[in-house]
């Protein structure tokens, strides 16, 4: 896929990745208007990238603000061959300590306006015939890598994932999507305007500070999720120990299957009544792909006898400030004492810690 005059908007556009995202596609030809709520980084930003380059003030949480951009956005550049939902905010504190007035702007930005941003650009991408892609922002948060103290930040993102995955389902042949999934990187996300009636950033923490020089810049994560796009991925993904986040909430999630509701023969038709299936057969991987994957996990990737209690979420906390992030992961799994138990075994005996076995029931019966 070639950028060489392209429209493209981005939006969260005036600093961080939203502003490397806008440079980039500059860089590769095409014509972009950045979008935020900072007047001032915007003309430095649009100053810097050059020609082919404006913006516009926008609130993303406000939805007729999306639709203005939008607007002009067929005004300045004839269209939107591709959107950029990239506009978030955070900000830290335990979940149970959260007021209401922070849960609301975090998943007002980051929920609705995300939503905003999907929805407008994808009618107008609709109805054109050249059609378009819609990029939205959303997190290692989003795929099950979780600390304490980002809790209505780490919601929003999963929110993110499903506005993705549902707007994929949905869309037209002439629309594409992807979710772009960077894991830490260093930009100054916390530290971005607050609403009124909302208290000013505390001073980042020399750890913090340290924590955050450690990630991967912006600008080559605004490259990986071009050529991500390029290469019609969906999900776009740049640091290599998120996966180990998503293989533990995947190995929980299956082991919590084999416990409670095994398969069966014929559960697949049950799976039929809900929906058409359009979704998994777009999200359907490529041939060469089934290789890697029968290598990777040659008993199948949703077999149960593949199922092992894994490390907590403390392990994963640890493992974003490693040097390596995966291996702690890799030490405790095997410091770990947990059984191992086939549901499918013929073997009566099953670890203590698990329920006796419940009689299995097929639909309709009783």
């Amino acid at each position: 896929m070639d950028f060489a005059d392209k429209r493209a908007v981005v939006t969260g556009a005036a600093s961080g990745i939203g502003r490397a995202i806008a440079a980039e596609l500059a860089a590769r030809g095409a014509r972009v208007l950045l979008a935020d709520i900072d007047s001032v980084r915007l003309e430095e930003a649009v100053a810097a990238i050059g020609a082919g380059a404006s913006w516009q003030l926008c609130d993303v949480s406000d939805h007729a603000q999306v639709e203005a951009l939008a607007a002009t956005a067929s005004e300045r550049l004839g269209g939107c061959d591709f959107a950029f939902a990239n506009a978030g905010v955070i900000t830290s504190g335990r979940m149970t300590r959260m007021s209401p007035t922070e849960v609301d702007w975090i998943l007002g930005v980051n929920v609705r306006g995300t939503w905003s941003t999907a929805t407008v650009f994808a009618r107008m991408m609709q109805d054109q015939t050249e059609g378009g892609h819609i990029v939205l922002t959303g997190s290692e948060h989003s795929l099950g890598l979780q600390h304490a103290g980002a809790a209505i930040y780490t919601a929003s993102k999963h929110a993110v994932l499903g506005l993705a995955e549902v707007l994929r389902a949905e869309a037209p042949e002439n629309l594409s999507v992807s979710l772009f999934c960077p894991g830490l990187v260093g930009t100054a996300l916390g530290s971005g305007p607050r609403p009124e009636g909302l208290a000013a950033s505390p001073p980042q923490s020399e750890a913090g500070r340290m924590i955050q020089a450690r990630g991967m810049s912006a600008e080559e994560a605004a490259r990986r999720a071009l050529d991500g796009v390029a290469a019609g991925e969906f999900y776009i993904v740049t640091h290599p120990h998120s996966l180990r986040a998503a293989e533990q909430r995947f190995h929980e999630i299956e082991g919590a299957f084999a416990r409670q509701a095994p398969w069966f023969e014929g559960a697949e038709k049950v799976g039929r009544q809900f929906g058409d299936g359009r979704s998994h057969r777009r999200a359907q991987k490529p041939p060469e792909l089934e290789e890697t994957n029968r290598a990777i996990h040659p008993s199948g990737p949703h077999r149960p006898d593949r199922f092992a209690v894994v490390p907590g979420l403390h392990e994963l906390r640890r493992c974003r400030a490693a040097a390596t992030p995966g291996s702690c992961l890799k030490r405790t799994a095997a410091r770990s004492s947990a059984p191992r138990w086939n549901p499918g075994s013929t073997s009566s005996t099953r670890p203590t810690n698990m329920p006796a076995a419940r009689p299995r029931r097929l639909p309709g019966g009783h």
